[in-house]
């Protein structure tokens, strides 16, 4: 599995929601409330990496964020990522032999 944040990485709740959609009020719980699910979701791959079900690939700094658009700045966040991918085969392993 990919993950695209670091592995300490927590969503916060935003207080935006309510100032932007108070006619909406279900749009404006449901994204009161998005990060406690986001956070929850964001957990569940941990689980079968601990018990060797899975292998993430997980960026140890992101020096990127969503809204950057400079594609200089993009390709060279996508380096430290790719040069994982071609570390020892320890997770090729895992997948070849279904462990």
């Amino acid at each position: 599995m990919v993950l695209t944040q670091e592995r300490d990485y927590l969503r916060r709740p935003s207080r935006l929601s309510d100032t932007y959609f108070r006619r909406f009020p279900a749009a404006a719980e449901s994204l009161s409330t998005r990060w406690r699910r986001y956070n929850q979701t964001r957990e569940e791959p941990f689980d079968p990496e601990s018990s060797g079900d899975a292998y993430l690939f997980v960026p140890d700094r992101m020096s990127v964020g969503n809204t950057t658009i400079e594609v200089v700045a993009v390709q060279a966040g996508l380096v430290p990522g790719h040069g994982r991918t071609l570390e020892p085969p320890r997770w090729r392993s895992s997948v070849a032999t279904g462990v």
